[in-house]
């Protein structure tokens, strides 16, 4: 039996208030409620070998997460196919879909590359023996948010519509 290996690193990546926002509401930062962070974990057994980043943002741009699995693979020596970005999806966080220089947010998907390959060697550097377990359980804090009204379909909680309870 292959001995479990796991590392965990975080970072702030709150951008500055004058950047582009996605999402609902106004086209730049407001002000700011709570920090956004994106988190690295990095799983290794044997010659298996995993890094998940996890990230407050509304999603990654499939050419941005492409070029960074490539980076990352070699800096970590991993392959480009087990390295995981993923997004909470918050829609009052910066637009890192689509850089754009009138978004004012180009510098800021640079500084996230640069965040995301320290939290994948930080990760990578804090690697201890461990165990996982997993257990399922119910949740009721989602709710559909489509609702058909007079036989048209609105953007509106639907307590009746179907969403997954289950946590795994």
């Amino acid at each position: 039996e292959k001995k479990l290996l796991i590392g965990q690193a975080r970072v702030d990546i709150t951008p500055a208030l004058d950047i582009s926002t996605i999402g609902h509401g106004e086209d730049f930062f407001q002000g700011l409620k709570d920090p956004l962070y994106a988190t690295g974990i990095r799983f290794s057994q044997g010659k298996t070998k995993i890094c998940l980043i996890t990230a407050d943002l509304i999603g990654l741009a499939q050419e941005f997460t492409r070029n960074f699995q490539k980076r990352i693979s070699t800096v970590i020596d991993i392959k480009p196919d087990n390295v995981l970005l993923c997004a909470s999806h918050t829609h009052r966080g910066p637009d890192v879909l689509w850089p754009m220089e009138k978004k004012n947010n180009i510098e800021y998907i640079e500084e996230l590359k640069n965040k995301f390959a320290t939290l994948a060697t930080t990760a990578e550097k804090a690697l201890n023996p461990a165990s996982i377990a997993a257990g399922i359980g119910k949740t009721e804090m989602g709710i559909n948010r489509r609702l058909m009204v007079d036989g048209k379909i609105e953007f509106a909680p639907n307590p009746d519509g179907a969403y997954d309870k289950d946590v795994i």
